[in-house]
């Protein structure tokens, strides 16, 4: 998937002097293939546009316009809803 911006915002703590961000990604790919099925009438054009929160997972080597990959952790259940943290971000091309 390709990077198509980044949003951060500085971690509030009584130690500032980490200077740690959270993070959230927003990246383009193509879509899936059973979502295009013209046999069915159903199809896609352009890229799926999507966002991932990769909360204080350290993104300052990614930059916009990187093709990365992500991997997830195990599945939380929560009051709240089901939650996946990111493991890894792998940077497979970079600009």
């Amino acid at each position: 998937m390709r990077v198509a911006g980044i949003q951060y915002t500085p971690i509030k703590s009584s130690d500032n002097s980490k200077n740690e961000f959270n993070y959230t990604l927003h990246v383009m790919d193509k879509f899936p293939e059973y979502l295009t099925n013209s046999d069915s009438g159903r199809g896609c054009s352009g890229m799926m546009v999507s966002t991932v929160y990769a909360g204080n997972y350290d993104c300052k080597d990614i930059k916009p316009g990187m093709e990365i990959e992500i991997y997830f952790d195990k599945a939380v259940s929560t009051s709240k809803g089901v939650f996946q943290t990111v493991k890894k971000i792998e940077i497979v091309k970079a600009n």
